[in-house]
């Protein structure tokens, strides 16, 4: 408990010193003295405050979900890029950009996502039909909606295609307050909903085996978990792009520090998450001022490097 109380008030700290950090400087002294000009308060609240909200969200949200599918499929590296929802995900906003022209890419995103949610689910049905086979037709997806996104692309002008590339690198500069309301919505019913379900994902992780001769319905909860994943990763990835790693790599430390049991590594990942996409957007930032990068390369490269070093330690369960 005391080390999950120390990453949750980490990540508040992280939080709140990101507020004034940035390419436009705040004071703090300002701040504590209430001396702020007005364009001191635009930029804190208008885009600081819901920026910083927006990262801890979709960190947290993006943990929850990598944190589920890996009990689920039993795997540590599975993550929402692995199954191919990112991917469906991505080939909503690449249509909405070329053919639409841009309108209601988010919509178009959660679409996508859902659409290759439904066929892994319509996948879960089918007779016989495990895991591994669930996982590897989420694989062959992600592939697919790779190649019908760089269809479209080939016919796509070039702002059409620096829209998708935007979005496709990740970021959450454009948060707003209704944004922030929606993840919070999604981020409180799903952590209520799979803190009923540590214990069933805490044995799924062992195995179909060992689940079903326990007297869990293995498939009703693998449809179940896999919804909510699908929520989860349709709501953060259509509101700020890809970003990767912070599903795969949250999970993974979280056990390192706090062991296996599900019941515990939901709050840890969760604050893990959280504590993971704030730093990302914090030096997205602050590290090539007046430029700002977007978050999900910071992720991708410390990320990857993190992941790394965690697999060749032979510390992580992978």
């Amino acid at each position: 408990m005391k080390k999950i109380l120390f990453l949750f008030f980490l990540t508040i700290i992280i939080m709140f010193f990101s507020l004034f950090c940035g390419g436009y400087q705040i004071s703090f002294s300002d701040f504590l003295a209430g001396k702020m000009s007005q364009t001191d308060l635009a930029v804190f609240w208008n885009f600081r405050f819901y920026r910083i909200l927006s990262a801890a969200l979709v960190g947290a949200i993006l943990a929850m979900s990598g944190l589920t599918l890996q009990s689920l499929f039993a795997n540590p590296l599975v993550e929402p890029y692995t199954l191919g929802i990112s991917g469906g995900a991505n080939l909503g906003v690449t249509i909405a950009a070329v053919v639409f022209g841009g309108v209601s890419v988010v919509i178009f995103g959660i679409f996508g996502a859902f659409c290759v949610s439904a066929l892994l689910l319509f996948s879960a049905f089918l007779p016989n039909q495990s895991s591994n086979r669930i996982l590897l037709t989420g694989i062959t997806i992600s592939y697919i909606s790779a190649g019908i996104s760089m269809l479209f692309l080939s016919f796509a002008t070039s702002q059409d295609i620096q829209q998708v590339i935007r979005w496709g690198l990740g970021s959450v500069e454009n948060a707003d307050r209704q944004k922030v309301l929606f993840l919070t919505t999604i981020f409180a019913l799903s952590f209520i909903v799979l803190s009923s379900k540590t214990m069933i994902m805490n044995v799924l992780q062992f195995g179909e085996d060992d689940a079903k001769n326990l007297g869990i319905s293995v498939k009703k909860e693998r449809i179940f978990l896999l919804v909510i994943a699908s929520v989860l990763t349709a709501s953060a990835v259509s509101l700020c792009g890809s970003i990767g790693f912070v599903g795969l790599l949250s999970p993974h430390i979280a056990r390192k520090i706090f062991g296996e049991d599900n019941r515990i590594l939901l709050f840890a990942a969760t604050i893990t998450g959280a504590l993971l996409l704030s730093i990302a957007d914090l030096l997205a930032r602050t590290l090539f001022i007046p430029r700002e990068l977007p978050a999900g390369v910071i992720t991708g490269v410390l990320g990857g490097i993190l992941f790394i070093y965690l697999l060749n330690k032979g510390e992580s369960k992978c």
